[in-house]
């Protein structure tokens, strides 16, 4: 049968979802375990480029859902992405804006053609994803959001992203900004606390995404949840 959430229960509930962290409440009646449920990241690398798949195979070995996009069709027909969820092209009307990134979202732009990326920038920067990420040296990003018109880039965007892991390889690159997004989103989860030494490596965040509830009774008698 269904819990009936009573009223010394919603305080835990609040809790649970401000703070993103479970907990087992003792109730007159007896324990209730509420879980929070962290809802699937999204990951969305623009550009079908052969440091893609690597990329995408880390990515959704973590559990995220990989969204591959490119603007030459060829490029999406022709690539191989294991663990995508989607390989698509970007239309040429419309652009990211119909990709639907939304702010819970997280984008690595990779597209290695200068030109694409100033076509494509500006639609990321207005879709405002939690974590922005581009690839290429940081004085080639900022020439990017100048001649974009977006202004100086910020301490917080990472160009290059990743982490220096003392490879080139595409599955080293893949593997270095694998891991900054994964410590990044998930401290953003515990709390919204990043630590500076890491912050050349962090995007755009947002600490609005509330998350689910999954609530359930818990026998006072077992040892097990």
């Amino acid at each position: 049968c269904a819990l009936p959430i009573s009223g010394l229960l919603e305080p835990s509930i609040e809790a649970t979802l401000s703070q993103r962290r479970s907990r087992l409440v003792h109730l007159p009646g007896g324990d209730v375990f509420v879980e929070f449920v962290a809802p699937r990241q999204r990951l969305f690398v623009l550009g079908a480029g052969h440091d893609a798949a690597p990329l995408c195979a880390v990515a959704s070995m973590l559990g995220w859902e990989v969204i591959v996009a490119d603007a030459h069709a060829s490029r999406v027909a022709a690539g191989s992405f294991p663990g995508a969820a989607r390989v698509v092209a970007i239309p040429a009307s419309g652009g990211v804006d119909a990709l639907g990134i939304a702010p819970d979202d997280a984008a690595i732009l990779m597209t290695h053609a200068y030109a694409l990326d100033l076509a494509l920038l500006p639609g990321l920067v207005r879709a405002n994803p939690r974590y922005l990420g581009l690839l290429g040296p940081r004085d080639r990003s900022e020439r990017l959001f100048s001649e974009a018109g977006l202004g100086s880039m910020g301490a917080n965007v990472p160009a290059p992203v990743g982490l220096d892991l003392g490879g080139d390889r595409p599955e080293a690159i893949a593997l270095s900004i694998a891991v900054v997004g994964a410590w990044y989103l998930w401290r953003l989860w515990r709390g919204g606390k990043v630590d500076q030494d890491l912050s050349h490596a962090h995007g755009f965040l947002r600490l609005d995404r509330a998350g689910w509830l999954r609530v359930g009774v818990v026998d006072r008698k077992s040892t097990r949840l």
